[in-house]
């Protein structure tokens, strides 16, 4: 064990300890708790508390917990989502019509932000797992859109510049435009999610010569204007913000296929059951259908290539605040969520090139138009691999007697299974030592 892990190990330990300490004298605490858990008991409810502001924290969470639902034939009517705001307000009032919401910012950051053990709440709480794994593939959320809605959302495309709805792609990249045009942040330490939006060209050259209709997603500054001033972009709205937020879902609902990168966007195709191409990925998330086409891993001390295999084993003790329940945990790299513990553990990662991209698109393209992707024996066993090394790499386990995973996290959650669709085949075949 090197010794940043082992400081990490005791630094937890002590913070839980510290926790644990205050949690026995905060009585404003323990009886805001006992009033909620009230509540919750009288009127048979459950309770979450969602992360509105993580626009693909957000999405995940009502994707889990529609399924989470359905499974468990649990009514909506009976989840509280306590929030601190309405994030997207368009899929904001879409949940509302199914759930309970509660907004309190001062609630919110309270129970979130002092990471205290609310043993109160928790006999109520549904958890939402954090593991990167893939439930319930064939039962997604859905956004049900009215004829009003349909109605408006033609005209804004129309205005767009769109001449019909045929062959529309909707193109989506990391960035801190959005983060530092809107959100005032100048720094978030997440470097490693961004991709450099000039590697898209080629394929949107490729994509606008076989008749496709591209629509830029991204908010963007001046650079990337002039990089994509030949294709549509939804900053045409960016003076009616609510237009703006409609369109940032409703553009997934009419596409043919998605090109997403590692942003909160990656979540958006499947609730309209589109495929995607995820370029640039670093984890899987609950990857379920589609092409996966992964950066490049290497390591910063020898700056050589780092294999798959290699990399889930540089793990690191984290602790998890999910649901305000605190847990020190042994993670590996597919949970680590900053560049200092990238860079803690000297991994570093390399965007995909045009060309990997563009290939990468035609394989979606052949798998949207033929159902599959054929591949050979031994192929499919390199997909096999892949995606069991993901999933290994996940906080999972298979309870006793029992057929499937389950999280970590809570033993009732849904089963667990491994990644779906298909990592990029042409990736692979140029990257032989990405595995092992």
């Amino acid at each position: 064990m090197s010794i940043y892990n082992i400081l990490s190990l005791s630094k937890g330990l002590l913070k839980i300890i510290f926790n644990h300490f205050l949690f026995l004298f905060d009585f404003k605490n323990y009886l805001i708790s006992k009033k909620i858990l009230k509540i919750l008991l009288k009127r048979d409810m459950y309770i979450i508390f969602l992360h509105t502001n993580a626009f693909g924290h957000c999405i995940a969470t009502i994707d889990y917990l529609d399924k989470y639902c359905i499974k468990k034939n649990i009514d909506k009517k009976k989840i509280l989502l306590i929030c601190a705001s309405r994030g997207n307000s368009f899929f904001f009032n879409k949940i509302k019509k199914h759930y309970c919401i509660f907004i309190r910012k001062k609630i919110f950051h309270f129970y979130i932000n002092r990471y205290r053990l609310k043993n109160h709440l928790h006999k109520r709480m549904i958890i939402m797992p954090n593991d990167n794994s893939n439930y319930l593939p064939n039962t997604n959320s859905t956004i049900n859109f009215t004829d009003q809605e349909n109605k408006f959302g033609l005209e804004c495309l129309s205005k767009l510049g769109l001449k019909n709805l045929k062959k529309v792609v909707v193109i989506s990249y990391k960035s801190w435009t959005y983060h530092s045009k809107v959100k005032n942040q100048t720094y978030v330490g997440e470097d490693y999610r961004i991709s450099d939006p000039k590697n898209l060209k080629k394929t949107l050259e490729y994509l606008k010569i076989n008749g496709y209709q591209i629509i830029i997603s991204n908010t963007l500054h001046k650079d990337e204007n002039e990089i994509f001033k030949e294709y549509h972009k939804l900053d045409y709205f960016n003076d009616n913000i609510e237009v703006r937020r409609f369109l940032e879902f409703y553009i997934y609902k009419i596409c043919e296929f998605a090109i997403v990168g590692a942003s909160g966007d990656q979540f958006v195709p499947k609730i309209f059951n589109k495929l995607a191409l995820y370029h640039n990925a670093i984890f899987p998330h609950t990857f379920s259908d589609g092409v996966y086409l992964p950066k490049k891993i290497f390591d910063n001390k020898t700056k050589n290539t780092l294999t798959l295999k290699n990399f889930m084993k540089r793990k690191y003790y984290m602790i998890l605040f999910d649901h305000i329940i605190m847990k020190l945990i042994y993670y590996s790299p597919i949970y680590f969520r900053s560049d200092r513990l990238f860079l803690r553990q000297n991994i570093y990662f390399q965007d995909n090139s045009p060309d990997e991209i563009l290939e990468a698109t035609k394989e979606l393209i052949s798998y949207l138009q033929n159902k599959t992707i054929s591949l050979s024996e031994e192929e499919e066993k390199l997909q096999l691999e892949i995606k069991e090394i993901y999933f290994n790499g996940s906080n999972i386990y298979k309870p006793n007697n029992e057929k499937y995973y389950k999280s970590i996290e809570d033993k009732k959650s849904l089963d667990a299974l491994p990644m779906g669709g298909y990592i990029s085949i042409s990736f692979l075949k140029n990257n032989k030592n990405f595995i092992n």
